[in-house]
């Protein structure tokens, strides 16, 4: 399973607001290393792509769209899961 991410972001300068705790959750709830989750964060915001993350069979995706979707943040983040 993996976890599709769009970002919207909103700058300030040449600094992305909103994004910090998204990188947090991604590295937390995938046990990725803060390089990888920043990774495809920034893929997303500063590259404008539609990012697929694998998730670990112990993560529980469902839980973590939506705790990614309860973040409040400047940017709209679009999140599914695929198959």
């Amino acid at each position: 399973m993996k976890l599709r991410i769009s970002v919207d972001p909103k700058f300030c300068g040449p600094v992305s607001l909103g994004t910090v705790d998204l990188i947090k959750i991604v590295r937390e709830r995938c046990s990725f290393g803060l390089a990888e989750a920043k990774r495809y964060i920034d893929d997303a915001v500063f590259g404008g792509e539609i990012v697929d993350i694998p998730l670990p069979a112990e993560t529980d995706g469902s839980a973590l769209a939506d705790e990614i979707r309860a973040l409040e943040t400047p940017a709209k983040i679009s999140v599914e899961l695929v198959h």
